[in-house]
């Protein structure tokens, strides 16, 4: 039985590596808002629609999405992912999840302006960055991901 040890952790160890490094191939494009709604208790519900590419021979569970939205370094929203989205495996798919985002500062949001098509908004906008904090489930793996300071205009484009 001794003998095993090593043969069991190297294969535990492949295992592990391999269905990590699977991750690195999911690409996410084409975000888009497709709903927005306010709700009495003064949150924001957005309905965000993407297109995921997964190669992997399994269907990934996205569980955890928590974004931070600032402008000029100053906290302006917080959002979480409302319920988990399933990612089907082997293919593109357009996909959404539902978060529901609660203003830290209304009155910096509104000074950014409402009309999206106005070069001012759009200046504005190069100006507001995300932090995310992101958690998918393969399976019993499970993987965590942080990504800092990403400008919203390039999730938007």
């Amino acid at each position: 039985m001794k003998n095993s040890y090593p043969f069991i952790f190297v294969l535990t160890l492949l295992l592990l590596t391999g269905g990590c490094s699977a991750y690195k191939n999911i690409s996410v494009s084409d975000v888009r808002l497709r709903e927005f709604t306010a709700d009495s208790a003064g949150r924001i519900l957005l309905d965000i629609g993407f297109t995921v590419n997964n190669p992997t021979k399994k269907a990934i569970t996205l569980t955890k999405a928590d974004i931070s939205a600032f402008m000029k370094q100053v906290p302006l929203a917080n959002g979480v992912l409302a319920e988990p989205v399933e990612i089907p495996s082997g293919g593109i798919y357009t996909l959404s999840g539902k978060y529901a985002v609660e203003l830290d500062n209304p009155l910096l949001l509104l000074t950014a302006g409402l009309n999206f098509n106005s070069k001012e908004t759009k200046s504005q906008i190069d100006n507001i960055t995300l932090d995310i904090e992101a958690a998918v489930k393969q399976g019993s793996l499970k993987k965590k991901f942080k990504y800092r300071n990403i400008p919203l205009s390039n999730l938007i484009k």
